[in-house]
């Protein structure tokens, strides 16, 4: 669903020629997901709200609800992570989750 949300957004915000990136790794502590576009970007006021339910940042050009980025944010936060938007109008967004490992070190 996290994956699916951000996806379909990049992609429905990004022009035919733009990029879209999707990237996983993860560190000692945390698993990383970062999705980033080339698309039309969110302004700095719109930043801090995006993930409010039922705000939309842009205008009725494009279809949603404004629950999508909301969703994301309540299962990452479910999964003890957090989530992070880095975005400038005309060239696109990017989106970081970062997500705690847990570590089972029982052994059988």
């Amino acid at each position: 669903q996290v994956l699916d949300n951000l996806l379909t957004n990049a992609i429905k915000f990004t022009d035919e020629n733009g990029e879209i990136e999707l990237c996983v790794y993860k560190t000692e502590t945390d698993l990383i997901i970062s999705v980033r576009d080339t698309g039309i970007g969110i302004t700095e006021v719109d930043q801090s709200r995006i993930f409010d339910r039922f705000y939309r940042a842009v205008s009725d050009d494009y279809e949603g609800t404004g629950l999508g980025l909301t969703i994301v944010r309540s299962i990452v936060e479910q999964h003890g992570g957090t989530i992070q938007v880095e975005s400038q109008i005309h060239q696109g967004s990017l989106f970081t989750i970062k997500i705690p490992q847990y570590l089972n070190n029982q052994t059988d």
